[in-house]
């Protein structure tokens, strides 16, 4: 597909015709690729921080992007994005947070505008080890008994089944 058209211009009268402009290269834009659609996505968890997903385009069109946005489903405005070139279907979304469930949206776009955007089905990243306890404090301490406070993690990364301690008095 050649996207660079030529234009020359001769001027005409009664008489004849006049010389050949010189040529004038140009671009014709393609408009918003409202006709190109994602067909299909499809997401696998990798890991706690990782997502692969890949997508199917109706048809493949040079000149054009995907514009691929993310979010946590518990979060409003902190969404993040991707762009990457039309010769791709596919991307591994990595730094994303454990144990949490992401609203994912593909779209194609041109410099013209944006396609109709694929909204996916909600996806959960894997769990992985809990972050330490804030704020540990002993009360109440005797010969025989203490009583510990803590602060819960501020990442549990997952579900929380059980908080093991461990007791030495050799120091």
């Amino acid at each position: 597909m050649n996207d660079t058209d030529v234009l020359y211009v001769c001027l005409s009268n009664s008489i004849g015709d006049g010389p050949l402009s010189f040529a004038h290269y140009f671009h014709i834009q393609l408009p918003a690729p409202i006709d190109l659609t994602i067909t299909s996505v499809n997401l696998s968890v990798l890991s706690s921080t990782e997502i692969l997903m890949k997508w199917n385009l109706t048809r493949i069109a040079p000149s054009i992007g995907y514009h691929i946005r993310w979010i946590a489903a518990n979060e409003t405005n902190k969404e993040k994005n991707y762009i990457t070139s039309y010769n791709d279907t596919s991307v591994v979304l990595n730094d994303l947070n454990p144990f949490t469930v992401y609203k994912i949206m593909i779209n194609v776009f041109n410099i013209n505008g944006d396609g109709p955007i694929y909204e996916t089905d909600l996806i959960r990243t894997d769990e992985d080890a809990p972050g330490s306890i804030d704020q540990l404090t002993f009360s109440y301490v005797t010969f025989t008994s203490l009583q510990l406070d803590w602060q819960l993690p501020k990442s549990l990364n997952g579900i929380l089944r059980s908080y093991d301690l461990t007791y030495d008095n050799r120091l």
